[in-house]
């Protein structure tokens, strides 16, 4: 993604901040302004858009520079956002593994525990959204950064 990977992250975590409004308090480290937001949530979103164009790839696509004014409209089909968010889910439990973060009754940051640390399989519907947003998000996020997507097969 090169520079627009930061771009990405960024849109990313206005979409995120969006999706937690009312859910999570509003002083939240993690919904704070991309100019105040701690590092390590930047990382998080940083992660996310660096597994773009492995999810792309995996769902037969790739991305390309706006061809025209205005991009071709895409959308995964749902089978493909559902594999697509369980890889999403995996590679976020990596990072959170990766980070000392451990299995906990609620989502805590400064004890490092989470919930969703689990299988997919074990999540519910609310927890898969998580992940399934951000995969359709796909789409309009390149669109920010100038790019669009399209299918290769």
């Amino acid at each position: 993604l090169g520079r627009a990977r930061d771009l990405i992250a960024r849109v990313r975590h206005e979409e995120y901040r969006r999706e937690m409004k009312g859910k999570r308090r509003a002083d939240d480290p993690a919904m704070a302004p991309w100019e105040r937001l701690e590092e390590q949530y930047k990382a998080q979103n940083r992660g996310q858009a660096d597994g773009i164009a492995e999810k792309l790839d995996l769902a037969g696509c790739g991305f390309r520079p706006m061809t025209g004014k205005t991009a071709a409209p895409f959308k995964f089909t749902p089978e493909e956002v559902e594999g697509l968010a369980e890889l999403e889910h995996e590679r976020w439990m990596e990072q959170k593994l990766k980070q000392k973060w451990t299995l906990g009754e609620k989502r805590d940051d400064k004890a490092k525990t989470s919930p969703y640390l689990v299988p997919w399989e074990e999540l519910d519907e609310a927890a898969k959204d998580m992940d399934r947003n951000p995969v359709r998000q796909i789409p309009s996020l390149l669109l920010a950064a100038g790019l669009e997507v399209y299918r290769v097969t």
